[in-house]
């Protein structure tokens, strides 16, 4: 009789072990990224120059929001990546104080957290990608309906004007 090793998955969406997802080319860029950006401050430095660290920061994002949806199959890890990337991009927009503040914000390291927190199964690590994708999916809406409000507010008072 043949029996099958026991792999522990926190979630079913794992294909993977802890370990298995942790020895993939993919984790392992992640990590050099969140190490790059955040620790040797490259993230801060790229602020100095406008729209260079927000393109650069889509493109380093995009790869930790791959692999919380490549190999760890949640779309709500995903979305709690993008509200720190989101966050930090709000903060860096700030005039002289962003640049300051993004030294600080590091959102690199916080979205690493979070899917280190993923595959470990930590449920406090849970809530808070919990969390954070629930407030950014009620930002969206809002920010949705705000928008059509201003373009029925808009479109109201040219039919006014003329």
């Amino acid at each position: 009789m043949h029996h099958k090793t026991f792999i522990h998955r926190p979630y079913p969406t794992m294909k993977k072990s802890p370990e298995a997802l942790r020895s993939t080319k993919l984790y392992r860029t992640t990590r050099t990224i969140t190490h790059i950006m955040d620790r040797w401050m490259l993230d801060p430095l790229l602020g100095v120059v406008p729209m260079l660290d927000t393109t650069i920061g889509i493109a380093m994002t995009g790869i930790h929001l791959h692999f919380a949806v490549k190999h760890l199959g949640s779309w709500r890890l995903a979305l709690a990546v993008l509200y720190n990337f989101l966050l930090d991009t709000t903060v860096g927009i700030i005039p002289l104080l962003g640049d300051v503040l993004d030294i600080f914000s590091r959102s690199y390291i916080r979205s690493q957290r979070l899917i280190d927190g993923y595959i470990d199964g930590n449920s406090d690590i849970i809530k808070k990608i919990n969390t954070q994708s629930r407030t950014l999916i009620l930002l969206s809406v809002l920010f949705l309906l705000l928008t059509i409000s201003l373009i029925f507010l808009t479109a109201t008072l040219l039919t006014k004007i003329f």
